[in-house]
């Protein structure tokens, strides 16, 4: 590496740069200024363009954005920069992360790190690459000799908004980088105190601070606050940045619920199904009509199905919604069933869950599924009795997700409608279609196909399951 008014690193010096992980490289450079370089990458080790690179000193901020290859360069004050300071990496769709960085002036200094996305998972509370400093500006010693900038003041306070799903979390830590902590700092949460800001590097460096938050403390609507205490005639001073919400699932997701008959009696043995990739989940209803089932963690979709059938039962599907969040306890499926007449057909098997299209897809209604591909065309056959084809009035009734081409169906050969609409938020909705009598007779096919676009040389995926007959 070649710096324009400095001396050029020689060619050992520039591979040990180029190996360098992480690490920290000393070369000789004039202290006026110091190079701040290095390398972002994803998970999987691909580089990571747009990333934001800031370094906050003084009043001011240096960054900078990270090149196609992920690398980037930064210029630095030397005289400005403390012993330990922090480096905030952020870009909009990604979890934002903060490092120290060990500075001893005469110093090229190299930061690689890799970065993950932002989901769910994660809240981050605060501005992503603010870097907050509180306390009197009166301190001493090497814990908190240096500091990035001058104080804030002596409160800090932000707001922050959940879902509902996050909100009821069952396990959520409350995660910061700070330095220069010797006092008991309040950490307040909704106004109740979750702990003390009170341990730090005695290095002066910045660590990581985890805070366990009580459970039902969240809301939708929150404040964050945190104080820097006075012990009578100091305020203690210290620096803090990237306050980020960890909703963990520490355990296992569990499906609940209970079936019962139109009565509102219990029903037992009632088949409990959730298809899931290659394998179906499922338990049944004990005596009282209660199930639970335990699901995997890390692979439910953000809206998944739930079928629950019997012989002598209609089968009913029930939509559930994680909120994206599975650490969640998930909603119940409280269901009312009613018998299987004449008045009613199932085609294909009734717990079944269907994927047609191609596995290429993206976007909101339809980035997630429970399973993959099984073709682009569904068939299945029927039989009608008499009483049925004579019936007046003939519906299709199937439960759909991710619907965005008009999917034909039709039945015996003539095209009875089009899958082409459902619930935008990736939910699975009931659909219905009328059947024309005058196509009908004893035996019967069905069929399904997946639109193929042309122009984009794409087939809709697109999910279903519950296809049901009534007969009015």
């Amino acid at each position: 590496m070649l710096l324009t008014g400095l001396m050029a690193c020689s060619p050992s010096l520039e591979q040990d740069l180029a190996n360098a992980v992480g690490g920290v490289v000393d070369a000789l450079i004039p202290v006026e200024f110091t190079i701040l370089t290095g390398r972002v990458r994803d998970a999987e080790g691909e580089p990571l363009e747009g990333v934001n690179v800031a370094v906050s000193l003084r009043q001011q901020t240096f960054d900078t954005l990270t090149d196609t290859d992920g690398d980037f360069e930064l210029t630095l004050p030397g005289e400005n920069l403390p012993n330990n300071f922090l480096v905030l990496l952020t870009r909009d769709d990604l979890l934002p992360q903060g490092l120290n960085v060990n500075y001893d002036d005469e110093t090229i200094l190299i930061v690689n790190t890799n970065l993950v996305p932002a989901t769910s998972d994660f809240y981050v509370v605060g501005e992503v690459d603010a870097l907050t400093h509180l306390g009197n500006d009166e301190y001493t010693g090497s814990i908190n000799s240096q500091f990035q900038k001058s104080t804030d003041g002596i409160h800090y306070q932000t707001s922050f908004n959940l879902t509902p799903a996050q909100a009821s979390a069952n396990d959520v830590e409350l995660r910061l980088l700070a330095k220069g902590l010797q006092r008991d700092n309040p950490l307040i949460v909704n106004d109740q105190r979750i702990g003390f800001l009170n341990q730090s590097a005695t290095s002066g460096a910045f660590s990581e601070t985890v805070f366990p938050i009580p459970n039902a403390l969240l809301a939708t609507n929150n404040t964050l606050q945190i104080e820097s205490h006075y012990d009578g005639s100091d305020y203690d001073d210290f620096e803090f940045a990237r306050i980020v919400l960890v909703f963990n699932c520490s355990d296992v997701p569990i499906l609940s619920g209970q079936a019962r008959d139109r009565q509102g009696n219990p029903l037992a043995d009632v088949n409990v199904v959730v298809p899931l990739g290659q394998r179906t989940l499922n338990t049944r209803t004990d005596t009282t009509g209660v199930f639970d089932l335990a699901l995997p963690a890390g692979e439910l979709p953000t809206n998944f199905l739930v079928l629950l059938t019997r012989d002598d039962l209609l089968p009913q599907g029930f939509n559930v919604n994680t909120g994206g969040n599975e650490c969640v306890t998930l909603p119940e499926v409280n269901a009312r069933l009613e018998p299987a007449t004449t008045r009613f057909l199932v085609i294909g098997g009734a717990d079944t869950l269907l994927h047609l299209g191609d596995d290429a897809f993206q976007g909101s209604i339809n980035s997630q599924f429970q399973k993959s591909t099984d073709g682009i065309m569904f068939e299945d056959t029927f039989t009608l009795t008499p009483e049925q084809r004579d019936a007046e009035n003939v519906e299709l009734r199937l439960l759909a997700k991710g619907l965005q081409e008009p999917n034909p169906i039709s039945v015996n050969g003539q095209e009875i409608g089009v899958l082409n609409q459902s619930d935008t938020t990736g939910q699975f909705s009931e659909l219905t279609f009328t059947v024309p009598t005058s196509v009908l007779t004893a035996n019967n096919t069905l069929q399904i196909s997946s639109f193929y676009d042309v122009s984009g040389d794409d087939y809709d995926d697109f999910e279903f399951a519950r296809l049901v007959l009534a007969f009015q």
